[in-house]
């Protein structure tokens, strides 16, 4: 337990501390991976044993050592890389809140811009992601972070005003969050 479940459960919490939303996998991808670092595991990330991991849910042990493979192989080839990634979430989410995160925007406009190009086919190669569904996700983030109020300050010192997005209702509006 000492060395399993309390590390993963320990990356969740430093996540959700700074952060409300990441995908699914990348959430768990995270856990897994600062578990491996806790312990100080060398993990295979064999391209041949990677796993799909884009629908992943529920308790996946295979699939959650995939999605830590996407961090480790990213953070190998740009070291910082978990860091800058998360400081640019945190840089993000004051300005929205809600359904931005999808995966193709989560993929293409967060992890691709800290990398410094585009990431679509390291996630469609090793971890069987759709590149026009990931397109498409992005386009829909972007396009209602556009209609994004330029100003939803209600000039309550007490509140910090977010863009909440839900892209299944198709809403978009100001959202006043207690500070």
């Amino acid at each position: 337990m000492w060395k399993g479940a309390i590390p993963h459960e320990l990356g969740h919490h430093f996540v959700w501390h700074m952060l409300t939303f990441l995908p699914y996998w990348a959430n768990e991808g995270l856990a897994q991976y600062t578990k491996f670092t806790i312990n100080k595991n060398t993990f295979s990330c064999n391209p041949a044993d990677l796993l799909p991991i884009k629908d992943l849910a529920g308790e996946q042990i295979p699939k959650y050592n995939s999605a830590a493979c996407a961090w480790k192989l990213l953070e190998k080839e740009k070291p910082g890389f978990i860091k800058e990634v998360m400081a640019l979430l945190q840089e993000k989410e004051k300005l929205y809140s809600g359904q931005a995160n999808t995966d193709g925007y989560f993929i293409k406009s967060i992890l691709s811009t800290v990398y410094g190009k585009d990431l679509t086919s390291f996630f469609v190669e090793n971890f069987q992601f759709n590149a026009e569904e990931l397109e498409q996700e992005n386009a829909q983030v972007i396009a209602a972070l556009s209609k994004c109020p330029s100003s939803c300050d209600d000039k309550n010192p007490s509140t910090e005003d977010t863009c909440f997005i839900n892209l299944k209702a198709n809403v978009v509006k100001c959202d006043h969050i207690k500070k």
